[in-house]
């Protein structure tokens, strides 16, 4: 459940990453030798980063479900 728990706050962490990404596209934009490439190596770290937390809640959840269906088959009210 502390892992699930872990996933679920983990979703912020993009957002972290997309935003300053943003803000520094905005203060160079005049210089797109520089802005496009920091704008590309933020899109791709939030794009990772939203994976593998999709990734880790996905493995959560089915562990979740797991647990609740033995623990549901031990006490003899499966649902």
């Amino acid at each position: 459940m502390d892992e699930y728990s872990a996933s679920r706050h983990r979703y912020v962490r993009p957002v972290l990453v997309f935003l300053p990404v943003m803000v520094v596209f905005a203060i160079v934009h005049e210089h797109p030798a520089i802005a496009i490439p920091i704008t590309l190596a933020g899109f791709v770290v939030t794009a990772v980063m939203i994976g593998l937390n999709y990734r880790v809640a996905r493995r959560a959840d089915l562990r979740l479900k797991v647990e609740k269906h033995a623990w549901e088959t031990n006490r003899g009210t499966e649902v």
